[in-house]
């Protein structure tokens, strides 16, 4: 990947050395020194997977399924008390429900 490519924050090793990146142009490296970094340069991502999906420690948050369909028909009876068309409204409800199957 290349550096502008990354987002602030982000671990990646360049050149041998662990940096984090800082700035839109600057790392700081592992013992505290910033180096300006090209936009160009390229890395090695640390915080990220091989598919380049920024990788994560914690399990992707789930739903609950009978709050979240709770929620949705909270959603569309105020949209329909708002003015909503009701025909469209009501597709919309059966493909967001279909979606859940």
């Amino acid at each position: 990947m290349k550096f502008h490519e990354i987002a602030i924050g982000t671990r990646f090793e360049f050149e041998g050395e662990t940096y984090t990146k800082s700035d839109t142009l600057l790392a700081t490296s592992s013992s505290g020194t910033k180096r300006l970094i090209r936009r160009s340069a390229i890395l090695k991502p640390l915080d990220f997977s091989a598919d380049g999906c920024k990788a994560t420690t914690s399990a992707p948050a789930t739903l609950d399924r009978k709050k979240t369909l709770q929620a949705f028909e909270d959603f569309y009876r105020s949209s329909l008390d708002a003015g909503g068309n009701a025909t469209l409204m009501e597709v919309a409800r059966r493909r967001f429900l279909e979606a859940l199957e």
